[in-house]
């Protein structure tokens, strides 16, 4: 009886580490393009204003709105708290795009780009240019600037080049030519990977490294690499693979410093019982090694940039439910000079700049003044 019943348990947990595996790989290989999903309401009135249901999003100090006919920025509360209980209304700073209706709650999807569209939507000149790659050509947005010390800015996973609206007016003011790239597997115009497998900067970052190649060869002296989620893990590799060499700085948003512990947060917002995710997780390892020669463990970047002496500049916070925020804290922790950690109480991922707007710039003005 025993034996067979140690010979069930056998088979189940297997079940679950290569099931879960395979199941779990399925959703984290594939590059995937940016979720568009309207999962929330909104109801735009005649004076001007939008009302909201009362979550934390709905609060942030600056936030986008896409609506099914349109695309809002929103600003000012004018009445309500976010406390999770009824309606929230802000003001309606612009319409972007769309004639959005007014008077009827409608689907609506809160939008921490805030901007919608190219850099010219904040008011800043640009041009088109391609960054040959070895998969193809890259599509990148150049911005001009007066000195030969060059910003390179990359998005993160899902994520689209709008996503550096917010910070491209500080580096304009700081008189930086600018580099907006895309990188293979992206879905935001970027080549396409053999495979289709997007392997979170293991594989993209030889396309930032043409980047940076690129500058070099119109002109610039060194660069600053900005980096939004697993934009970070790409500049990890970065340093890893070919090291310090025209890396003036680092600015890093709600970065990917290791994949493992992401996924385990990643489960649990899944709803995966505790029970389990450990061996789901390894099982995930193994299918991903086996399904993509993929490493899940070789992304954590604590020690590259730990070790490393380029200075950086460190965006993230507690309320990021996407990747998380212990990693950046050891990393923090583990260095004790060349880098400033703006620990955000109130941003989600990649909502710095949402959340406080003026730390934000501020932040990144006093370090780029400081290299």
């Amino acid at each position: 009886m025993w034996v067979g019943l140690g010979s069930t348990m056998g088979a189940l947990a297997t079940a679950v580490v290569v099931g879960g595996g395979l199941v779990y790989t399925g959703q984290l290989l594939p590059a995937v393009a940016r979720d568009r999903t309207l999962d929330t309401t909104a109801t735009l009135t005649e004076d001007g204003t939008v009302r909201l249901p009362a979550e934390r999003r709905a609060c942030l100090e600056h936030v986008g709105l896409l609506l099914p006919d349109g695309y809002i920025r929103v600003g000012g509360t004018v009445e309500g708290t976010c406390d999770g209980v009824g309606t929230v209304e802000r003001q309606v700073l612009a319409v972007d795009e769309g004639d959005p209706a007014i008077g009827v709650t409608q689907p609506a999807r809160f939008d921490e780009y805030i901007w919608h569209g190219v850099p010219s939507r904040v008011g800043l000149p640009f041009e088109d240019v391609v960054v040959p790659t070895e998969r193809g050509d890259a599509p990148a947005w150049l911005l001009p600037g007066a000195g030969d010390r060059w910003a390179i800015v990359v998005h993160g996973r899902t994520g689209t080049r709008e996503e550096s609206l917010r910070i491209l007016p500080t580096l304009a003011g700081q008189g930086l030519p600018t580099l907006v790239i895309t990188h293979r597997n992206d879905f935001a115009g970027g080549p396409s990977a053999a495979d289709g497998t997007g392997r979170y900067g293991r594989t993209e970052w030889p396309d930032l490294a043409a980047a940076v190649d690129w500058a070099l060869a119109r002109g610039a002296r060194d660069v600053v690499l900005v980096g939004f989620s697993q934009g970070g893990s790409l500049i990890g590799y970065l340093l890893r693979e070919r090291g310090p060499e025209h890396i003036a700085g680092v600015v890093l948003d709600s970065p990917l410093l290791s994949l493992p512990e992401t996924l385990v947060m990643q489960a649990r917002r899944r709803n995966i019982p505790g029970a389990i995710v450990a061996p789901i997780l390894f099982g995930t390892q193994q299918v991903a090694r086996l399904r993509a020669d993929f490493e899940v463990a070789d992304v954590d970047h604590v020690d590259t940039f730990a070790d490393s002496e380029v200075p950086v500049l460190l965006f993230h916070g507690p309320g990021d439910d996407f990747v998380p925020v212990g990693p950046s804290d050891r990393l923090a922790a583990a260095r004790a000079t060349g880098l400033t950690y703006e620990r955000l109480p109130t941003a989600g991922h990649v909502e710095g700049y949402n959340a406080d707007a003026a730390r934000y710039t501020a932040a990144v003005e006093r370090f780029l003044g400081g290299l």
